[in-house]
């Protein structure tokens, strides 16, 4: 899921002729890097618990808070909703 995102906020950052009066690209720019983490997130707590299992325990119920906190875009770099 976090591919379809980064693949979606990469075209909509290189094309701003598509974005609503008010939206930036910046804001496309800055949502990348929760796609990047969403993809790479998943695989952390499986190495990490390979060896330390009560710490992949914690991140893997970390995520969830993560995704939480920040379903409205990132800090700083909220969109317009003009």
């Amino acid at each position: 899921m976090a591919v379809t995102w980064l693949i979606m906020f990469t075209y909509l950052h290189r094309h701003p002729h598509l974005l609503r009066e008010g939206v930036t690209a910046a804001f496309f720019r800055a949502e990348r890097l929760r796609a990047i983490a969403g993809i790479i997130a998943p695989f952390v707590p499986v190495i990490i618990g390979r060896w330390y299992p009560l710490a992949a325990l914690g991140l893997m119920v970390a995520m969830p808070v993560f995704y939480a906190a920040t379903a409205e875009g990132l800090r700083g770099h909220q969109p317009d909703s003009g």
